[in-house]
C-alpha cells in the first residue's frame, strides 16, 4: 500500500546513502506530495516522515520546493489533531528551512509559521524541539544555517520503530517513545542520544 511506501522511504532516508540511492532510482518527491493530502492518516504520517527524511539532501529540497503548493501542502499537516504527524511534519519543516529557498518558502506560509510558534509549547518534547530548530533555521541567514546530508541529527525516527523493517536491519531505533534516535539495541535515556 501507499503507506507502507511512503514507510519504506522513510526508513531508507534516515542516512545518506539510502538518500541518495532512493532519488537515483526513484521520482518520490511528488508522490510524497501527493500522499500529505491521502485519507488515510497513517499514510499522511508516513509522507511527513518520508520527506522530512528525503530533504535533507540538497537534490531533494530542490525538488521539493519546485512542486506547486508542496511546503503550503506540508504546513498544513501541522493542524492536525494526530501528534505524531504534528511531529513528523515540524521535522519536515524544519529540514525544508535548511537553506535560503527553503526558509522563503517556508516563511511565505505565514500560518505555518505561527503553527511553529505554538508549537514551542507541545506536550511532546520532540515536536517542540524540531519548532525550535525549524524557528531557528528561519531567522538564520543564508551563511550561518546548520545543514548537510551528514548531520544526524536532522533525521526522523518513527515512532516506535523496532531493530529491522522489512528483514533489514533498522541503523537507529527510538524504543523508548521519547523521539531520540540511537543505534539500534541501545537503551535508556541518553544512551547513544544526538544532540538537537
Amino acid at each position: 500500500t501507499k503507506r507502507h511506501g511512503a514507510l519504506a522511504l522513510g526508513n531508507l532516508a534516515m542516512e545518506h546513502e539510502g538518500r541518495q540511492g532512493i532519488l537515483g532510482v526513484f521520482e518520490v518527491i511528488p508522490d510524497l506530495c501527493r500522499m500529505l493530502s491521502d485519507n488515510d492518516l497513517d499514510c499522511r504520517r508516513s509522507a511527513a516522515l518520508a520527506i522530512g527524511n528525503v530533504v535533507i539532501e540538497d537534490n531533494a529540497r530542490s525538488q521539493f520546493l519546485k512542486i506547486p503548493q508542496s511546503v503550503k501542502v506540508l504546513s498544513e499537516q501541522l493542524k492536525s489533531p494526530d501528534r505524531y504527524l504534528v511531529r513528523y511534519t515540524t521535522g519536515a519543516m524544519r529540514n525544508v528551512a535548511v537553506d535560503e529557498k527553503g526558509r522563503r518558502s517556508v516563511l511565505a506560509q505565514q500560518e505555518a509559521v505561527a503553527a511553529l510558534k505554538g508549537l514551542l509549547a507541545s506536550p511532546d518534547q520532540t515536536t517542540a524541539k524540531f519548532a525550535s530548530s525549524a524557528l531557528n533555521n528561519l531567522s538564520m541567514t543564508p551563511f550561518s544555517a546548520t545543514k548537510g546530508p551528514t548531520n544526524p541529527s536532522r533525521v526522523q525516527i518513527p515512532e516506535n520503530t523496532s531493530d529491522s523493517f522489512l528483514g533489514f536491519k533498522v541503523p537507529f531505533a527510538d524504543n523508548d517513545g521519547l523521539g531520540i534516535p540511537r543505534p539500534a539495541g541501545q537503551a535508556g535515556v541518553g544512551a547513544g542520544s544526538i544532540s538537537l
